[in-house]
């Protein structure tokens, strides 16, 4: 046992003057690579931008490479395809605003038809998938309109038409419903997991600074229904095309959400103890800022990527007396700057225009 141990210190002393030697690299390199790559993420810190990408997928463009990737990131739940998509972007010209509006109407326009023709020849579930894709499509094209131009409107509203047309395909059908609320109405959408009647768990999601409500289905809704959750989401002021109805963030974002919470108390379909609800992005502080104003919900779960968001999410929480509740989610996006390809954000800003340079404002 003794010659064994032996043994192993001196093939452990062996490669460590190898590696001081050159074959390898030495203590004092490990150690300056780390407090460079410490330097590195300090650096980046500073400049942390939550559309930021560490992995190019196709254009040089961060901003188009963002939603790209965000688009990609619904095709599981059927949002996308994948060869549509890449044959899409191909014809894009990376940073051009135009290209990429022009770019996904086209495909939106042509999956719709596609849809319709499935539907007339009686093919409703190719039907349902195709008005699915085109309603995200028609979303994504939205994404660097500015809030004066016609097309605006134009595809906001194909989003939502095409997703209603998918809603009806659906068994049992995706409701459509809308709740009144100052003066205007808060948009959305409940899904059943059957025609039973019977009580159900029920997850109600809450989107964020860039969301608009159709999209949220591509999000989690078919993983839900399969796990036996009702599911229900809404636009609140600021998401979607309210804002085109003058109805911009607010900083009680509670106040809205708890009209969308009593009407979906109101529902037979919905077991008032077993109702949870989740944010993503800046949904996850909308939630946190309802969950800790004593809304009936059992539930919380609050999805960040973004910077700054943890910290209120925190504070809020502990001004509340509700620090063991308390999630590390992230911390709160930076919004996007303005002359950029995304210089306006319709929801993020309120369909208002930065200052050259300028920071957005959240709530």
């Amino acid at each position: 046992m003794h010659l064994k141990n032996t043994c192993v210190l001196i093939f452990i002393l062996f490669f460590f003057l190898l590696s001081q030697a050159g074959g390898g690299p030495s203590l004092a390199q490990a150690s300056q690579k780390t407090s460079d790559r410490g330097e590195q993420i300090e650096e980046q810190k500073g400049e942390y931008d939550a559309h930021r990408l560490y992995v190019k997928l196709h254009f040089d463009d961060v901003e188009m490479d963002f939603v790209l990737q965000w688009v990609l990131g619904s095709t599981i739940f059927g949002g996308c395809e994948i060869g549509e998509a890449f044959y899409t972007v191909g014809n894009i010209k990376n940073g051009d605003p135009k290209s990429w509006q022009e770019g996904w109407a086209k495909l939106a326009r042509q999956v719709e038809q596609r849809g319709q023709w499935a539907l007339s020849a009686g093919h409703r579930v190719s039907a349902r998938e195709s008005f699915l894709k085109a309603s995200n499509y028609y979303r994504t094209a939205v994404v660097s309109v500015m809030p004066d131009d016609p097309n605006m409107k134009l595809w906001g509203d194909k989003c939502r038409q095409t997703f209603r047309q998918a809603c009806k395909l659906f068994d049992p059908p995706i409701e459509v419903f809308e709740v009144p609320f100052e003066g205007t109405t808060l948009p959305g959408y409940f899904q059943k997991v059957d025609s039973s009647g019977k009580k159900r768990k029920t997850l109600v999601m809450i989107g964020g600074a860039e969301t608009f409500v159709e999209e949220l289905y591509f999000y989690i809704a078919p993983a839900a229904i399969k796990r036996g959750y009702n599911f229900l989401s809404a636009d609140i002021p600021g998401q979607g095309m309210l804002p085109m109805e003058g109805q911009f963030y607010r900083a009680d974002s509670d106040v809205p959400i708890k009209a969308l919470l009593d009407y979906a108390l109101a529902r037979y379909e919905i077991d008032p103890e077993r109702l949870a609800m989740y944010g993503i992005s800046g949904g996850g502080l909308f939630c946190a800022q309802n969950r800790y104003s004593g809304q009936p919900h059992k539930g919380l779960r609050c999805e960040q990527r973004g910077k700054r968001y943890g910290g209120p999410i925190r504070q809020y929480a502990q001004c509340q007396g509700h620090t063991r509740r308390t999630e590390k989610v992230g911390k709160i996006q930076r919004m996007h700057r303005g002359g950029g390809f995304l210089a306006v954000r319709p929801g993020a800003h309120g369909y208002q225009r930065p200052a050259q340079g300028g920071q957005g404002l959240y709530l």
